[in-house]
């Protein structure tokens, strides 16, 4: 039912957003359930899932003691109250973050920006500052995994030299902002060649610029983004919990 790209990113984004607004037990318990027979069905592994908020869940503490302490000296709420109320907002935030991470697994991303550039393109306006936008996001869905694997090389080099080994955590954090400045200036460097070599051919003189991989968005498209988008208001709206 959900096959197309903006579809399925305004289900998974309306999901999370009500998980985060939902106010009971009952209405929490009732997002998570849903969420578990969305990951069966989708045939996510949960310690995928786990492997992305794990991070989220180990700084939940700290986020809890900042609560505690905050709102014990400027609110009259007790400690009971105070630990209740933020257990179960950091509850929320954790089922938000397991949404989010069922819809990343998909690796659909790139999907919707082509979806998005399809509608625009359809619109045969001739806007530079669009196309300039979109050819922005377009260069960053595309090269940044790239620099993000050569990063992770370049530490796992470091590693495998047994540059960073034996040394304290402090030291580690002084050794990578040292190989930060230089990794940066390299791929700006990159970056520059490719624009160069990108306007010596003449990419993007037109405007409008047209898409290589087109996702048509149709009206049957349209009315279930629309229902999509009124069935999470409305239950928001009208739910009796």
């Amino acid at each position: 039912m959900l096959k197309h790209p903006l579809t399925e990113a305004a289900f998974f984004t309306g999901f999370a957003i009500s998980a985060l607004v939902s106010d009971s037990w009952s209405l929490w318990m009732l997002h998570a359930v849903c969420l578990t027979g969305i990951v069966l069905l989708q045939q996510t592994a949960f310690a995928v899932l786990w492997k992305r908020v794990r991070h989220l869940v180990l700084f939940f503490p700290i986020l809890l003691g900042i609560f505690l302490i905050s709102s014990l000296i400027f609110s009259n709420i007790s400690l009971v109250e105070a630990l209740q109320s933020g257990s179960f907002s950091m509850l929320r935030f954790l089922l938000a973050g397991l949404c989010m991470s069922a819809y990343l697994e998909r690796e659909r991303k790139n999907s919707v920006f082509q979806s998005v550039r399809s509608i625009w393109s359809r619109m045969e306006k001739p806007w530079q500052k669009v196309e300039d936008i979109f050819l922005f996001l377009g260069l960053t869905l595309r090269f940044y995994p790239s620099i993000q694997r050569q990063w992770a090389q370049l530490q796992s080099s470091h590693a495998s030299l047994g540059l960073n080994q034996d040394m304290a955590w402090l030291k580690k954090t002084k050794s990578l902002l040292s190989d930060l400045p230089g990794f940066l200036i390299f791929q700006l460097n990159r970056a520059g060649t490719a624009s160069l070599a990108m306007s010596l051919r003449g990419y993007g003189n037109h405007v409008p610029r047209g898409v290589a991989e087109f996702v048509p968005f149709g009206i049957l498209d349209g009315l279930k983004l629309l229902i999509t988008i009124t069935a999470f208001v409305a239950f928001h709206h009208f739910a009796p919990f």
